[in-house]
């Protein structure tokens, strides 16, 4: 099947867009997901999340916590029959300089394989512990 995209534009406070990337549309485990922010994202006080949910297919979710320092991504089906994993990294202390922060996800048969920030790899501090 031909490749699928999915484009958001300003879906929340801070988030220019989201898009979802996958090179093979039956095969909705393998592809990126591209979040770009302004750079308040980062600088503020509040976590920033960009979200895309396509029921019963898939999850996926970027969290940016800027007190904490961590981004969150969030990934799985959407019909309940796996739990969606949560995977952190660790966000740099100050913004990177530019108006806009292009953070994206890699994911592999249904695994986060890297959260890169203006395409410079982020630390993966570990699976989220519920």
């Amino acid at each position: 099947m031909p490749e699928f995209t999915h484009r958001q534009d300003r879906p929340g406070a801070h988030v220019r867009y989201g898009e979802v990337r996958f090179p093979d549309g039956e095969n909705l485990g393998t592809g990126t997901y591209s979040v770009a922010t302004d750079r308040q994202a980062l600088a503020g006080g509040d976590p920033v999340a960009a979200v895309l949910i396509n029921r019963p297919v898939f999850q996926l979710a970027l969290e940016l916590n800027p007190q904490t320092r961590e981004g969150v991504v969030t990934f799985g089906r959407a019909d309940g029959a796996e739990p969606a994993l949560q995977t952190v990294y660790r966000l740099p202390t100050g913004a990177p300089a530019g108006d806009e922060l292009l953070f994206v996800v890699t994911f592999d048969k249904w695994v986060v394989q890297s959260l890169t920030l203006n395409g410079k790899p982020l630390e993966k501090i570990g699976p989220l512990v519920n």
